[in-house]
């Protein structure tokens, strides 16, 4: 994504006060804590006035760093994000800070903490992440579907106040690029108290690279005509019906989103 593209997307949010968590200290990209605050939290969204500060607590993160975090912009409310388990005498400390200083959330990402860590928390709105997409190394490897782990039916009777997941995309960190071998589209839906994982890939020329528009017409054309995605109707699947329909190639990061917003809906309709 540009930084034209994503101050454009930053200044709508602005403009429409969504309500959002913006990472502070992200563990990825170009961007630092500093130039997250100077360009974001000080410039484009210094107006946002539901903008979230979140903070992300690795093994490094020491208990001076989290209180300058939760003391600052003290007109913005806060969310801490626990990546790590942590030693007892750190994890009291975490605990103490947490209480001094009430964030608004605390959530925990399922595959990094334990439930020592998650139970030492007492808080309002705790919130777990987790990654319920199994993700393929390579396209050409995924099978017509997949079960994709949610606590979505189970999360308030296990203590949760909200949950949270890395959608169809999965908690690893790629850069992008290059031309495809196979175009796979993901579809989530619920199958009765289970979430499966749809996948429609492209058959043509699987062992050379490019060919997208005619990839992604093949893997398109496969998901609009499965009996499995004509019952469902959302924002997302409205995009790939409408591409279907018009022949038009949208780009591969446009179908990942439409992927997302399906998903990120078909959530939002369960919890």
């Amino acid at each position: 994504m540009t930084n034209r593209v994503a101050n454009g997307i930053y200044r709508r949010l602005n403009a429409a006060n969504t309500p959002i968590i913006l990472i502070v200290n992200p563990e990825f990209g170009v961007l630092s804590e500093t130039d997250v605050r100077t360009h974001l939290v000080n410039g484009i969204l210094n107006t946002h006035a539901n903008l979230i500060l979140g903070y992300i607590v690795g093994q490094r993160t020491t208990i001076a760093e989290l209180h300058i975090f939760l003391t600052s912009n003290p007109n913005n409310l806060k969310a801490v994000i626990f990546h790590a388990n942590f030693v007892p005498a750190m994890l009291n400390a975490f605990v103490r800070e947490i209480q001094v200083n009430q964030p608004a959330h605390l959530i925990f990402e399922s595959r990094r903490t334990s439930y020592i860590t998650q139970n030492a928390f007492i808080h309002p709105n705790r919130i777990l992440i987790t990654d319920g997409f199994q993700s393929q190394s390579k396209n050409a490897n995924y099978p017509n579907d997949s079960v994709f782990t949610s606590d979505c039916y189970t999360y308030r009777a296990a203590g949760w106040n909200g949950i949270g997941d890395y959608q169809t995309v999965g908690d690893n960190y790629r850069e992008g690029g290059g031309q495809p071998y196979v175009v796979t589209l993901h579809i989530t839906r619920d199958a009765g108290g289970n979430l499966i994982t749809q996948h429609y890939s492209s058959m043509t020329n699987r062992n050379l690279p490019g060919e997208a528009p005619l990839k992604f017409t093949e893997a398109c054309n496969e998901l609009v005509t499965s009996p499995f995605i004509i019952p469902l109707t959302s924002t997302g699947i409205n995009m790939f019906r409408g591409w279907h329909i018009t022949a038009h190639f949208p780009q591969l990061g446009a179908a990942k989103q439409a992927s997302i917003q399906h998903h990120m809906e078909l959530l939002s309709s369960l919890v």
